[in-house]
């Protein structure tokens, strides 16, 4: 299953009734685990858990449905659970159908803790259940990043952050979801990449081509065919003038390592701006 295929599975779970006795089973489906597979679960032949009721999938996840208002405390079982550390499970979820808990066991990343209805904005979260792990895989197992909401740049910085977009490309189509207000996420991102100087940030679709190497503009092939040239207007110093902006001058060769491309309809790009066109 690619990621959108997973999107639309977790979201269709979560409209239906909550069966706790089905919901492990259902939410692994939804993940991209074959029917055979859930079967064996099913039947015991590969649930490693030792809390009754709940599902461990080795390698993998150890969830559990609990009865209304012990989410917290269920999450605390599955996290002490011996079977959770000799099994290897990577993940710990815990829910009654009204509150939701999850926990990464492999990394920093803060737990998720919302409604259960709310889960599916949070699908991101478990890609690495289906073998998603990196920005190259979602672009490569998606066949349209922009076809879910969820499944954006915000999702993709928040999941792998500033340091997996190193030289590439963020193309950018709008601007009124971005604000300095501390509470904005996007513009928090947006702030982030710029302090860190390592991505290439434009406005709309584009395909990123290098540098023009006489005036260090970022050369970008537009979704038309014609060629944009990117000047840095941060840069104290003329976009025309030498030496060439920073961010331009990179010794890192566009043919021996191409940017890859990811699109997102919800960040700014604030300093940077489309100075001429060119073919």
């Amino acid at each position: 299953m690619n990621a959108v295929e997973i999107e639309e599975a977790i979201s269709k779970l979560a409209e239906q009734p909550f069966v706790p006795a089905e919901f492990p089973y259902a939410f692994l489906e939804a993940f991209g685990n074959k029917a055979t597979t859930i079967n064996r679960l099913r039947k015991g032949e590969t649930n490693k858990t030792d809390i009754p009721g709940a599902v461990l999938q080795y390698n993998n996840i150890h969830i559990a449905a609990c009865p209304a208002g012990e989410v917290p405390t269920t999450l605390d079982q599955l996290r002490n659970s011996p079977a959770t550390t000799r099994h290897k499970a990577k993940y710990i979820l815990a829910t009654d159908g009204r509150d939701f808990q999850a926990e990464d066991l492999t990394s920093d990343d803060a737990p998720v803790v919302c409604e259960y209805k709310d889960f599916p904005n949070h699908f991101g979260f478990f890609l690495p259940l289906a073998g998603i792990t990196t920005v190259k895989q979602i672009r490569e197992s998606s066949f349209d990043i922009r076809a879910t909401s969820r499944l954006n740049f915000r999702f993709a910085v928040n999941r792998f952050g500033v340091e997996a977009f190193d030289d590439c490309l963020i193309a950018v189509d709008e601007f009124h979801h971005v604000s300095a207000n501390p509470d904005n996420k996007l513009g928090t991102h947006l702030g982030q990449f710029i302090a860190r100087d390592k991505a290439h940030i434009v406005h709309g679709p584009g395909e990123w081509q290098g540098t023009d190497p006489k005036t260090g503009f970022q050369l970008v092939k537009s979704a038309s065919g014609k060629t944009l040239r990117i000047a840095d207007l941060t840069s104290q110093s003329s976009p025309m003038s030498e030496p060439a902006p920073k961010f331009a001058r990179r010794k890192k060769s566009p043919s021996a390592h191409p940017a890859p491309t990811l699109t997102s309809s919800n960040l700014s790009f604030a300093p940077f701006r489309t100075t001429s066109k060119q073919g």
